[in-house]
């Protein structure tokens, strides 16, 4: 009888779904942590909230959303897998805080504090991928706005922001093997760092004095990240295999695939990018509305309990 009522309020849900404004790349900045459109490799901890679009791969004990953030609007999740949730026997996978929704099956030990978990469900992977190479190919065209870099090895950037409103940069990869440490003066302007490079490699002598939660980088081409200290703003490389094995880093972060053994923090982006036209498709809308009703269902169960 519970299996029919879930079943039942969730295609209800769906059925129910009428059209609405689509959502664009920025909120998705704005509602997650961490968002890898590939496959993801972890043994640490993502404060916030997590979407990975391929399989998630848990070796060790993974804690997600200690920050108790709220669901992800777009999804209506803290985690959100688009394929298999795998070896968590090894320590499991623990969501301090919120909803799961996977796409594939979930494998071993899977902890959920207080929320809902729903297994082969439709993701909208292709959606989130599209809007974020988008957003990425859109910062990127922007015009360098005259800011100033002083400070050699103690770069500090001060944000001069265009008619727009938004401050831009434009670097290449090789601005960082001259810098040790690297701070920003945004006077609450958002601002993007447009580098071009294929490869990127921040090492264990490259350090931020941040956390800069208004400032986004926008690595456009790149196809590596290998990040061994702290990186404390916001990251977009949709294309990049990224390492993260030193420092913590501190911001929205968005990348292809991921081997993570260092915690991934907030503060989430909090720019204002203008609305930036890079709409997430419909579909991620039906995901949301079917765990709302699968929300719903489990409090109807337990009045129906009580």
């Amino acid at each position: 009888m519970t299996k029919r009522i879930l079943a039942a309020a969730l295609a209800a849900s769906l059925l129910s779904t009428t059209a609405h404004a689509a959502p664009v790349a920025a909120d998705l900045l704005a509602q997650y942590n961490l968002i890898v459109l590939g496959d993801a490799t972890v043994s640490s901890e993502t404060e916030g909230t997590v979407f990975v679009g391929g399989d998630l791969t848990s070796d060790g004990v993974y804690g997600v959303n200690p920050d108790r953030l709220p669901n992800g609007a777009e999804f209506g999740a803290s985690l959100v897998v688009g394929g298999d949730l795998l070896g968590a026997q090894y320590g499991g996978v623990r969501v301090f805080e919120g909803d799961i929704v996977i796409g594939g099956n979930a494998n071993g030990r899977l902890y959920n504090n207080d929320g809902g978990t729903i297994t082969n469900a439709p993701v909208n992977v292709s959606g989130v991928a599209t809007a974020m190479h988008g957003l990425s190919t859109d910062l990127a065209r922007l015009v360098d706005t005259g800011g100033s870099i002083t400070g050699g090895q103690n770069a500090v950037l001060t944000s001069a922001a265009g008619a727009d409103g938004i401050a831009v940069f434009d670097l290449d990869a090789s601005f960082f093997s001259g810098v040790s440490n690297l701070s920003f003066a945004t006077g609450g302007t958002t601002t993007v760092v447009n580098v071009s490079g294929t490869d990127i490699d921040l090492g264990g002598g490259f350090n931020f004095n941040g956390p800069f939660a208004d400032v986004i980088f926008n690595f456009y081409e790149a196809e590596t990240i290998d990040i061994g200290a702290a990186f404390s703003a916001s990251l977009l490389a949709p294309d990049a295999a990224a390492r993260f094995t030193g420092g913590r880093i501190e911001g929205s972060v968005v990348v292809g695939s991921l081997f993570q053994t260092v915690e991934v923090d907030g503060p989430l982006f909090m720019g204002d990018l203008g609305g930036a036209p890079v709409p997430l498709p419909a579909p991620a809308l039906l995901m949301a509305t079917g765990l709302a009703g699968l929300v719903g269902a489990r409090r109807a169960r337990k009045a129906q309990e009580a």
